[in-house]
């Protein structure tokens, strides 16, 4: 079912100094899910979760949460979103907000390797607030790049990394391309997750991830 660990429902709840560590969700929410609730997270740690489809560290459907002082990191999601994934629509009241947190090192087999962003076409791209955060090195990017609500800059975030950058060392470079050599072929970690070296998704590594590699060779930030 969704969630790994915790699943909060239409919850004003106030969550703080907690980690949720190597939790596993076969639908939504590796660590958490959050559906209709305006909960605060504090000062928690989200790291080695997975969800079989959305959100391997958070699921988000609706509401209003408030993330501050978070470290989301390592946590994958075999569909989208690998750090966190939100969704809202209309009836989402307020804001949702990001703060003091770091989104790293976290994989999605199709896209949002960081943060997945997602809402009802017409909604205004306005909700969900980030400030003084790190996003970067996530796989196959940081955030989705066909969000349809793309999320409000509040400031002073660093968003670094890059496609290819297998490493994470803010360069594609001849270790990147040794680490996609030594995994050539079928390539799935022993747990199922994607491979990291598996830079399209698509269950190997071969030409393809080789190109990207290539056209992407030398220093990164995006």
């Amino acid at each position: 079912g969704s969630a790994g660990a915790a699943f909060f429902i239409a919850s004003d709840s106030v969550i703080s100094d907690c980690s949720f560590l190597n939790n596993v969700s076969g639908r939504t929410g590796g660590g958490l899910q959050l559906h209709v609730s305006n909960v605060t997270v504090e000062d928690c740690i989200f790291t080695g979760n997975q969800a079989a489809s959305l959100g391997g560290g958070v699921h988000n459907w609706k509401g209003t949460p408030s993330f501050i002082g978070c470290t989301i990191t390592e946590n994958t999601a075999f569909a989208a979103g690998g750090g966190m994934s939100f969704f809202w629509n209309s009836t989402a009241e307020g804001n949702g907000i990001i703060e003091d947190c770091v989104i790293a090192q976290n994989v999605a087999q199709f896209e949002g390797g960081g943060l997945m962003l997602s809402t009802d076409a017409g909604i205004t791209p306005d909700w969900l607030l980030v400030g003084n955060t790190t996003i970067c090195n996530n796989m196959p990017e940081n955030t989705n790049p066909n969000a349809t609500a793309p999320f409000v800059d509040l400031g002073d975030n660093q968003i670094s990394g890059c496609t290819g950058d297998i490493t994470f060392d803010d360069e594609v470079d001849g270790e990147d391309l040794g680490a996609l050599l030594t995994n050539w072929g079928a390539c799935t970690t022993k747990d199922g997750a994607p491979c990291i070296s598996d830079i399209n998704g698509d269950g190997e590594v071969d030409g393809l991830d080789l190109s990207i590699i290539l056209s992407h060779w030398g220093g990164c930030l995006n």
